[in-house]
């Protein structure tokens, strides 16, 4: 949930900070080099909105590909660096960048 109150971000763990120019950027709060600023952006810019940065937690379940792997003798995730894939086990993805996602520009 954005929160337009830059006033109460907090300055001591990182943020996602909107800008005015519809980017959306990991920062923090820095005081070296002069006053305070948010990394990433202009000395005077100021975001137009903030959440939390959260850092997602990798499950610790298995997947149905990792019961399977368990049930057919292969280690499952616990193991996973012995275990050799085979051709016909990878998965190749293939992604897509764009410059400018719906800011209008």
């Amino acid at each position: 949930m954005w929160n337009h109150d830059i006033s109460t971000a907090p300055r001591d763990r990182d943020l996602w900070l909107a800008t005015k120019c519809g980017k959306v950027i990991k920062s923090h709060w820095i005081e070296k080099f002069g006053p305070g600023r948010w990394v990433g952006l202009g000395t005077k810019e100021q975001p137009i909105a903030w959440q939390l940065f959260v850092t997602p937690e990798y499950p610790n379940h298995q997947s149905e590909a990792g019961a399977f792997a368990a049930v057919n003798g292969k280690a499952g995730l616990a193991n996973a660096t012995s275990v050799e894939p085979s051709a016909s086990e990878l998965i190749v993805h293939k992604h897509e960048f764009l410059d400018d996602v719906g800011s209008g520009a």
